[in-house]
């Protein structure tokens, strides 16, 4: 399971490979719980290799969403395969999300202050 976080001009990223079941949504916060700790945070999840994200995972990630824009950070939802991309049009979530195709589109749509992602 690829769920390492990396850091990118001031941007935190993390590859994700798997939102499906309970034991992989534990992983996920456990990583992501030292990069919430600070505001604001940029955080682009590169979701190219996630096959399948089930009721929990989208119900995490609107949490996650809503967490990290009530600090004043913002999320991308990267590189979605099909199949997911169509479970985030069909639920709306997708006018609630930033879904982008490429780094650079994610980089762009982030919209940062400062030095962050120059």
């Amino acid at each position: 399971m690829h769920l390492e976080v990396e850091e990118d001009r001031g941007v935190k990223v993390m590859l994700v490979d798997d939102l499906s079941d309970d034991m992989a949504l534990s992983l996920f916060k456990e990583r992501l719980s030292p990069v919430l700790g600070r505001c604001p945070v940029f955080l682009i999840l590169d979701l190219k290799e996630a096959n399948f994200i089930n009721s929990l995972g989208i119900g995490t990630l609107v949490s996650l969403l809503r967490r990290i824009n009530e600090g004043g950070g913002r999320l991308v939802l990267e590189s979605p395969r099909d199949n997911v991309r169509q479970l985030f049009r069909v639920l709306g979530l997708d006018r609630i999300f930033l879904i982008t195709k490429t780094r650079d589109e994610s980089y762009a749509s982030m919209g940062c202050p400062g030095s962050i992602c120059e």
